[in-house]
């Protein structure tokens, strides 16, 4: 599949993983498989995370600056490649999913979720399987 030079992830055998210059030794990430619905959703969630207010200001930084790039990226590679299989996978943090997680837990932004077409139940299902592995 010939993908255009990536500036937050590189595709490596069918998984968008975070570049390597952009982990933490120590860290632990894992892999998250969604389907193309579920990727919007988690996309939609994680632009009502910014947008939330009040939201603690490292939380806003970290969405601002490292989730939403990433996963904009995906999705504009995802909406304009159909070769893409239907179930990706992609790598993130224990502090993202965690970040994630505060969103899919938040009864405001679950109802917006609903509103959209979303089922926020189902992604925190998807969310909360990642098994994490220490980075070294």
């Amino acid at each position: 599949m010939p993908i255009r030079k990536l500036n937050h992830n590189q595709y490596d055998n069918g998984t968008f993983r975070i570049k390597e210059d952009g982990k933490i030794k120590g860290l632990t990430y894992g892999i998250i498989v969604v389907n193309k619905h579920e990727l919007f959703g988690l996309i939609e969630c994680i632009d009502l995370i910014e947008s939330a207010y009040p939201i603690p200001q490292n939380l806003r930084e970290r969405v601002e600056n490292r989730l939403l790039p990433r996963f904009y990226e995906i999705q504009d590679i995802v909406s304009s490649d159909l070769s893409l299989p239907e179930q990706l996978k992609i790598e993130i943090s224990n502090i993202n999913y965690n970040d994630i997680i505060y969103g899919l837990e938040s009864s405001s932004i679950c109802k917006l979720l609903r509103d959209k077409g979303f089922n926020p139940s189902e992604m925190i299902i998807k969310v909360k399987e990642i098994t994490f592995r220490k980075y070294l």
